[in-house]
């Protein structure tokens, strides 16, 4: 009797579905976020939704969508980098999934200020991400408010969005000892400001929207990011402040 051979998974592109389960609790990094309708999987009625490819460390590249108001309202532009008003609703509401997405990511200390409508601009962003519980929406039908009974949002930003490849690493030089000393400006700046205590996530998150208001050429922006929020903690702990236990404050 010829054995029968197990049938493994599709490999053909085509036959590959959208993520592997719920993301919660994990480190990712955002890729090509971007509005498109949405229909659940083929579950649920087309919506315009954000959409975007989360890095995690380690393993594969899971889209996420987050619902952003109705398909009579709101549809994405022609590039997917906005919502687009095709009816009566002046502004996207509260209740949906991408407000809980935008606001948690001010709450973790994202500058609203820069915040525009191009989604485009949170390309490359590293974050750690959780679940919480979606937002009620009385006018949903039972039957279609289980597709959303939870939302990931932004528990802590990680690394400022920013061109691929700007690190603190390609500063050398002259360029680096300038970039060192515009980050230990804008650091005692803002420590003068919050005179207890900051996180060191939250002191990165400041100084971005510091420099962006300042207009400081993107690539510095990066640098001094890197250097005040990054793996490498040497420059953190060793400038005119107190660092302990990712937390900084005045010495």
């Amino acid at each position: 009797m010829v054995k029968e051979k197990e049938k493994g998974a599709s490999l053909k592109p085509s036959g590959f579905s959208e993520g592997g389960g719920l993301l919660d609790n994990v480190d990712v990094v955002w890729k090509n976020p971007r509005f498109e309708m949405w229909d659940y999987a083929g579950k649920g009625p087309s919506i315009p939704a954000l959409a975007i490819d989360l890095e995690p460390d380690e393993g594969d590249v899971i889209t996420q969508y987050w619902s952003a108001g109705n398909a009579d309202d709101w549809s994405p532009s022609k590039d997917g980098t906005k919502l687009v008003p095709i009816g009566k609703a002046l502004s996207l509401s509260k209740s949906s999934n991408v407000y809980q997405l935008l606001k948690s990511l001010v709450e973790a200390d994202f500058p609203e200020d820069q915040m525009e409508d191009d989604i485009s601009i949170y390309e490359g962003m590293k974050c750690h991400m959780v679940r919480i519980k979606a937002p009620e929406r009385p006018g949903l039908k039972q039957k279609e408010k289980k597709y959303e009974a939870s939302v990931l949002v932004v528990d802590t930003i990680l690394q400022m969005p920013g061109k691929e490849g700007e690190k603190t690493g390609n500063v050398k030089g002259k360029a680096g000892d300038e970039v060192s000393d515009k980050a230990t400006q804008v650091v005692m700046e803002i420590l003068g400001e919050n005179p207890k205590e900051i996180q060191k996530m939250a002191l990165a998150s400041k100084a971005f929207g510091k420099l962006k208001a300042e207009k400081v050429d993107q690539t510095t922006i990066n640098a001094i990011v890197q250097l005040i929020g990054g793996k490498d903690e040497t420059f953190i702990s060793s400038g005119p402040w107190t660092y302990k236990n990712g937390i900084v404050s005045q010495a």
